[in-house]
């Protein structure tokens, strides 16, 4: 009874949020996408996208953000503009996971008149996800947008500007966390191949310390082979690791693949794994193309 209250209580909420804009009803599949990886962990980057003091720091802006659904989400952009024409004003959030996921209402800036006084609106989607111990992979999709039958030039207008927008905002986020950093790591790559996110690195294990190791083991390797176990989980939770994991028939590799740029920093996470700093097996690095992770690709 408790959950249907609160699901009820949270649907509510949203209808309310809802209340004053319209939204396209079937909508274009057209969106604007954009990501980047932001040099801090989640905790920090959150609190820089789901408060006004956040935004304020970040992209030197006011803004006021009010975290639940149907609160503001108001960043004055041009504050000296005159009222209704300084940003995101009459835009609010729709629902947010803590750390994970924050949605809201978006309008169209004062260069588009019609769009920006029309009651529709589009919707602005940031997902959150751990790429790291201090790196988080952001991603911004808005969606929403008229179809075929229902744009205008104003909206497509729109759709250009935003594209070229958000991208600058996601830079100013990863900038403002690595002050140091002239060009961020994002998609695409600037051109440097240690920041491109989509390059990472594998080992594979290549053989035991002896032919009969899995039928012979000692006590003492048996703990070294459970602290292999614990290490490669804590990769995968603090992100570090995408995948980990013997082939079933064991006649293919196992193989351990790591989210990261740099040569130096894979070969320090392989040489400490325990499994290979106690010599239990030999391993050995290669530099591979994350194309596709599910969790980032979907």
């Amino acid at each position: 009874m408790k959950t249907f209250a609160v699901m009820l209580m949270f649907a509510l909420c949203a209808a309310s949020a809802f209340a004053g804009d319209r939204f396209f009803s079937p909508a274009s599949d057209k969106t604007v996408r954009c990501e980047t990886y932001v040099p801090a962990g989640v905790q920090k980057v959150w609190a820089s996208l789901a408060t006004g003091d956040g935004w304020k720091t970040f992209l030197g802006t006011d803004a006021t953000i009010e975290m639940r659904p149907g609160g503001k989400f108001e960043v004055l952009f041009v504050p000296e503009a005159p009222e209704g024409q300084q940003g995101s004003e009459g835009c609010t959030v729709l629902s947010y996971l803590p750390e994970r996921m924050l949605s809201f209402t978006w309008n169209a800036p004062p260069q588009f008149p019609s769009v920006r006084a029309a009651e529709h609106k589009t919707i602005v989607v940031i997902d959150l996800m751990k790429a790291g111990a201090d790196r988080t992979l952001v991603r911004l999709t808005q969606h929403g947008w008229p179809g075929a039958g229902e744009t205008s030039a104003e909206w497509d207008g729109a759709f250009e500007y935003f594209s070229k927008a958000w991208p600058g905002v996601l830079e100013a986020l990863a900038k403002h966390h690595a002050p140091a950093m002239e060009t961020p790591s994002q998609l695409p790559s600037a051109g440097d191949p240690e920041l491109d996110p989509k390059n990472g690195w594998l080992y594979t294990f290549t053989g035991l310390k002896r032919p009969d190791l899995l039928a012979t083991l000692t006590d003492e390797e048996k703990k070294q082979f459970s602290d292999h176990a614990a290490y490669i989980k804590r990769l995968c939770l603090e992100g570090t690791m995408v995948f980990a994991g013997p082939c079933r028939d064991m006649k293919g590799p196992a193989v351990v693949i790591l989210d990261v740029r740099k040569q130096a920093d894979a070969e320090r996470l392989m040489n400490e794994d325990p499994a290979v700093k106690h010599g239990l097996m030999k391993a050995s690095l290669h530099p591979v193309r994350l194309s596709f992770i599910r969790w980032r690709d979907q």
